[in-house]
């Protein structure tokens, strides 16, 4: 906690939680996603993400070498962060919400 007061980044980091709070309770639990939750599938969903991470940190990487300023792909990253976070949170829920049969 005092690494993040530090750093200044306590509301962003508030936020955060919030945010992942309010999608547990709505989208997770008030759906009732936990019933058909398969925990190995649960276990390997981050991969993708984290291999998109690699890239985008190697990608911006050459582009601040580039440029020789952080900025211009600082603000790429933010923007196109934000999209995809929202584009895959959207996709992943659609449709959810709705027991899986009984088997």
């Amino acid at each position: 906690m005092h690494a993040v007061q530090v750093a200044g980044i306590a509301p962003a980091a508030w936020g955060l939680a919030l945010s992942h709070a309010v999608s547990f309770a709505f989208n997770y639990i008030g759906t009732g996603e936990y019933r058909s939750a398969l925990v190995p599938a649960l276990m390997f969903r981050p991969y993708g993400r984290v291999m998109v991470l690699h890239i985008v940190i190697l990608g911006g990487g050459f582009l601040v070498a580039t440029l020789g300023s952080p900025l211009i792909p600082l603000a790429l990253l933010v923007v196109l962060k934000t999209g995809l976070d929202l584009f895959g949170h959207l996709r992943e829920h659609a449709g959810l919400g709705h027991p899986a049969p009984a088997t």
